[in-house]
């Protein structure tokens, strides 16, 4: 927040001296604080909420038309043309107060130089454009990107710094087009070419038919630019160019970074639909071998603590590599199709929370056999419930054949598993708690409800987890549609399902996967075949 707090506290109110309208561009303000690092839980920013005003995001999404380009490099240029009237009239203010920005890019550079010669060496064209791109991005990006960033004048500006789509606010008109726009997110803001913000609006929100207006586009913003103040020289629109020509590498290197970015997003949650709720770094590997090549899925631990320190003690991984390296294998063994519920396992290690660096599962990566996620969401219909159901009856069948033919083994290796609950018991008495006391029903329901869950619910829930014989299964431990993936025919309808996920599985009652996918996977008008549902499960 450094940058953010230094532009609406001391930036803006410097700019809105020179012009009161500088105001208009952005929310109001109201508190900031950032202590570099020192501690960042009084880190903090508080804005005006502009969607009470009836501020929205572009309704297009990433790909603007002419009437929101039009807006967005007006409102630049008159944006930047408060720099040059502030150069003009107070340069030593201006000058200091631009040095409490911070502009360093090790945060990203370590993605730079990979990014942009990855796009260029997979550009498609002539091979004259593809060895002049080629020449120019591969060799020395990281060089080019830094002299991308450096401030020459008399061209420099205060820079936005992220000027994308991401970052702004729209008020629509009755008609649907933009009238008014906002400016978010400050975090990047700079002192540096007008190229760093106009670059990368321009390859990352324009349309490929849009993109080749970039000459008309430039000029619109020049001449904002030029008729904001008529009393402040701004550069001609030759120099202009020059310039934008000398530092456009920053938008190309950012564009390369953040559509690498959005690739893996799109993969990450069409795969898992978790977004950033995810425990783990998901990477999407490769590996060819002579004429074999092999789609795979590297799990590993994240490497900064964006979940509690309970789980890292506990480590992640270790029920998930228990299940695939030992309880999987010993299951195939009673039955060869229980390798056909799950990815195919390759690798992996848990180390407990000792070594979270060596932490890791490889799998199969289902989506390049045609896997995905429930193309319903969460309510699933009754095709899905089904085949769910069908094969958990199948899954849980395996523990009793298991129970049967190998007591001791199955016994032994079901103790390697960590069945601890401590890094979710803190919730459940709250979460509890909370359902019940707002549950809106007969007074009866409401006090036998209230009188159930409210009177001792951790102790329900460790309860409840306790296996108890002869019904206790391997479960899966988190059964729902996020840990799902299925293959569809071609009438749409899912025909194979494989699980994922499996670091939550534990031997326990079958209530444990049925009650979690039953609440949550099914709708309002699916929950009264409840007894139906059951009644296939167990056949």
């Amino acid at each position: 927040f450094v940058n953010e707090v230094c532009f609406y506290s001391k930036l803006l109110p410097f700019l809105s001296k020179i012009d009161a309208s500088a105001y208009n561009f952005f929310p109001k303000y109201y508190y900031g604080c950032a202590t570099f690092g020192k501690n960042i839980n009084k880190d903090a920013v508080i804005l005006e909420d502009l969607s009470t005003m009836g501020f929205k995001p572009s309704k297009l999404g990433r790909e603007l038309d002419f009437d929101h380009i039009t807006l967005i490099l007006q409102t630049l240029g008159k944006i930047h043309a408060l720099s040059y009237k502030s150069k003009k009239e107070h340069p030593e203010v201006f000058r200091r107060l631009l040095s409490d920005l911070k502009n360093e890019t090790e945060l990203v550079e370590d993605f730079v130089a990979t990014s942009v010669c990855r796009a260029a060496m997979s550009y498609q064209g002539s091979s004259k454009d593809v060895s002049k791109l080629r020449d120019t991005c591969c060799k020395d990006p990281l060089q080019s990107f830094r002299d991308s960033m450096i401030p020459k004048e008399p061209f420099a500006v205060l820079c936005h710094g992220d000027l994308c789509s991401n970052n702004m606010l729209f008020l629509y008109n009755k008609h649907g087009k933009p009238e008014v726009l906002k400016l978010v997110d400050l975090q990047r803001c700079r002192y540096a070419s007008p190229a760093i913000d106009l670059s990368l609006f321009l390859l990352y929100n324009t349309t490929t038919g849009t993109k080749t207006h970039w000459d008309y586009f430039l000029r619109v913003y020049h001449e904002s630019l030029r008729t904001a103040y008529t009393d402040v020289a701004v550069p001609s629109f030759k120099e202009f160019m020059d310039d934008f020509t000398q530092h456009v590498f920053y938008g190309i290197t950012a564009c390369c970074y953040m559509f690498h970015v959005i690739t893996l997003l799109t993969k990450c949650f069409s795969y898992s639909k978790k977004g950033f709720q995810i425990a783990s770094n998901l990477y999407f590997v490769k590996v060819i071998t002579g004429n074999i090549e092999r789609s795979l899925i590297v799990k590993t631990q994240l490497s900064y603590r964006i979940v509690s320190e309970q789980e890292y003690r506990d480590s992640l991984f270790v029920n998930e590599v228990c299940f695939y390296s030992k309880l999987l294998p010993f299951l195939s063994k009673i039955d060869a199709s229980a390798f056909n519920f799950f990815p195919k396992y390759y690798y992996g290690c848990a180390t407990f929370g000792k070594n979270i660096n060596k932490d890791a599962v490889i799998l199969e990566d289902l989506s390049s056999m045609g896997f995905k996620p429930s193309n319903q969401g969460r309510e699933l219909d009754f095709d899905h419930i089904m085949l769910i159901l069908q094969t958990l009856g199948k899954f849980h069948a395996l523990s009793y054949k298991s129970k049967k033919a190998y007591p001791e083994v199955f016994r032994r290796l079901l103790s390697d598993l960590k069945n601890e609950t401590e890094s979710v018991e803190d919730f459940v008495e709250t979460a509890l708690y909370s359902a019940a006391m707002s549950y809106q029903g007969p007074q009866k329901d409401v006090l036998k409800l209230r009188d159930t869950y409210c009177k001792d619910p951790l102790k329900s829930y460790q309860k409840s987890m306790i296996p108890k014989e002869p019904f206790a299964v391997l479960c899966h431990g988190d059964l729902c549609s996020n840990n799902m993936l299925f293959l569809y025919n071609k009438h749409g309808k899912p025909e194979v399902l494989k699980l994922v996920d499996l670091q939550r599985c534990r031997y326990a009652s079958p209530a444990i996967d049925l009650s979690l996918f039953l609440l949550y996977n099914t709708t309002t008008g699916t929950k009264t075949h409840w007894d139906y549902f059951l009644r296939v499960y167990h056949e």
